[in-house]
């Protein structure tokens, strides 16, 4: 059982994404919690690759290969 109400992923990421960097300049780390089926978690990393773009960590740094 969860407290928070059902809420569109793509909506949360796209949020994330305009304002992540506004008033920080650090990382933003994200944890999802998600009790989706696979498919359902491919969207949802569709979905981050599109709003986060650039800004996305794929791979590892250089400096810790």
């Amino acid at each position: 059982y969860t407290f928070v109400p059902e809420i569109c992923a793509r909506d949360v990421i796209e949020a994330i994404a305009e304002s992540a960097f506004k008033t920080s300049d650090f990382p933003v780390v994200l944890s999802f919690e998600n009790h989706c089926n696979p498919r359902q978690q491919a969207k949802i990393a569709q979905y981050c690759r599109e709003y986060f773009g650039d800004m996305l960590l794929a791979a590892p740094l250089e400096s810790h290969k």
